[in-house]
C-alpha cells in the first residue's frame, strides 16, 4: 500500500509541476484563438446559430473567458471584419499614377467588387452577419470607409495634379464617389446579382464619376 501511495503521490506531484511550468498563453494568443474559432463556427453554422457558449465550449474554456476579451458577438464580428480589412489591404495591388485616373478608379472598383463577391461566395454566413449588424455602427465599417475614401481621394488628387480633374476637396469628392458606387460595392446589393451585370455596371458608374469630375474642369 505504501508503494502504491508513494507512486500516486509522485504522479500527482509531477502533474502539479507540469501544470505549473506550462507556459501561459498571452492575451493576444487567446484573442486570436477565439477569433479563429468564431470565424470557423460562423462558417459552419451561421451567425445567428452560434452563441458565446458554443465558442467557449469549442475552445475548452469558460464563456467568461471569451467575454473577458470580447463583450458580445457583435464585438467578435467587428474584430473579424477588421482582420479581413487588414488582409485585403495587404493583397491590394492597384495601378500607380502612370495610368489614367479613370483606369485606376475602374481597377480599384473592380477589385473591391470582386473581393466582396468572393467573400460572399466563400462565406455564405456573411449575409446573415450584414443583416444582423447593418443598423449598428461598428468600428470596422468606419475603418473600411476611411480606407476606401483615402484610396479614391488619392486617385482624384493625382487627377487634379495632372490637370484631368479639378475639385476643391478630393476627400469630399471621394465620399460622393463611394456613395454612388454603393450599387456595385455594398454586399447586400450585389450578393445575388449576376457577375457580368456587375462588371458592366462598374464600367458605367466609374465612367459617370470620371466624366462628372472632368466636367467640373471643362465648366
Amino acid at each position: 500500500m505504501t508503494k502504491v501511495a508513494d507512486s500516486n503521490s509522485k504522479k500527482i506531484s509531477e502533474a502539479v509541476v507540469k501544470k505549473a511550468t506550462r507556459p501561459r498563453r498571452s492575451g493576444e494568443e487567446t484573442r486570436r484563438d477565439i477569433l479563429a474559432m468564431t470565424d470557423r463556427l460562423f462558417r459552419e453554422r451561421g451567425f445567428s446559430a452560434v452563441a458565446i457558449a458554443d465558442i467557449a465550449a469549442a475552445l475548452g474554456m469558460s464563456p467568461a473567458n471569451v467575454f473577458k476579451h470580447f463583450h458580445s458577438k457583435i464585438a467578435l464580428v467587428d474584430a473579424i471584419m477588421l482582420q479581413r480589412i487588414g488582409v485585403f489591404k495587404e493583397k491590394m495591388h492597384l495601378l500607380d499614377d502612370t495610368h489614367t485616373p479613370h483606369d485606376r478608379m475602374l481597377t480599384l472598383v473592380r477589385t473591391l467588387m470582386q473581393n466582396h463577391r468572393n467573400d460572399l461566395t466563400d462565406n455564405p454566413y456573411m449575409i446573415d452577419v450584414f443583416l444582423q449588424t447593418s443598423k449598428r455602427e461598428l468600428s470596422c465599417g468606419a475603418h473600411y470607409h476611411q480606407v476606401l475614401t483615402q484610396q479614391f481621394a488619392t486617385i482624384i488628387g493625382d487627377g487634379i495634379k495632372q490637370g484631368v480633374y479639378r475639385a476643391a476637396d478630393p476627400i469630399k469628392e471621394a465620399g460622393l464617389a463611394l456613395t454612388v458606387l454603393s450599387c456595385v460595392l455594398h454586399p447586400l446589393l450585389i450578393s445575388r446579382e449576376d457577375v457580368g451585370i456587375l462588371a458592366t455596371r462598374c464600367q458605367d458608374v466609374v465612367m459617370l464619376i470620371d466624366r462628372s469630375l472632368k466636367y467640373t474642369l471643362e465648366k
